[in-house]
């Protein structure tokens, strides 16, 4: 088991759930499916990071890609129900996971949205 276990599997059903998002504009899907990839990458590469000042950036960059996916389902009307629900729930644990590796690295976590 690894640390953060449980934000990462709520993070892959997210993903889950924009993959199967039905979005009738290809661009828009796109954009949506590529923020939610990247999501997940950041996150993994925080996971992996030796440095605590790696991981607050990789949970950072995590967190900007939730951002965007949720202004995609906001533009397209899809954030509502389990998608919003799942959304909330991300988003707060990695806010969460980018406060504690601010502290941990000594530095300072600004709220950019």
């Amino acid at each position: 088991m690894f640390k953060n276990y449980l934000t990462y599997q709520f993070a892959l059903s997210f993903h889950q759930l924009c993959l199967i998002a039905d979005i009738a504009e290809a661009p828009k899907k796109n954009r949506l499916l590529r923020s939610a990839e990247q999501m997940i990458q950041s996150f993994t590469r925080s996971l992996h990071a030796k440095r605590p000042e790696d991981e607050g950036r990789h949970f950072f960059s995590a967190l900007t890609n939730l951002r965007e996916c949720h202004d995609e389902l906001v533009d397209t009307g899809l954030l509502f129900g389990e998608v919003e629900s799942k959304y909330r729930i991300i988003h707060e644990r990695l806010e969460k996971l980018c406060e504690k590796a601010a502290a941990a690295e000594g530095g300072q976590y600004r709220m950019l949205g």
